[in-house]
């Protein structure tokens, strides 16, 4: 099996962690009833005063949401 390089890097098995939330919620949805696909966004923001390269992380990391959209979230999480 071929490891996936992440260059986003938040912690280890994020992607894990993303394939689980959509599972729990496809059936959760099935369960009520509701014909929908699901796609979890996982979205991470450095800490203040952490040593990480991302200020901000996106999973999964295909570009199908852009961190452009995400411009002054750490702005905002550290004001807050």
């Amino acid at each position: 099996m071929k490891k996936k390089f992440i260059s986003q890097f938040m912690w280890g098995y994020q992607q894990h962690f993303r394939f689980s939330v959509e599972y729990v919620a496809r059936e959760v949805l099935k369960a009520l009833g509701a014909t929908v696909d699901v796609t979890a966004l996982l979205v991470g923001a450095r800490r203040p005063d952490h040593e990480n390269r991302n200020d901000v992380c996106v999973e999964p990391e295909d570009g199908q949401w852009p961190l452009a959209i995400f411009d002054g979230l750490l702005t905002s999480v550290e004001d807050i």
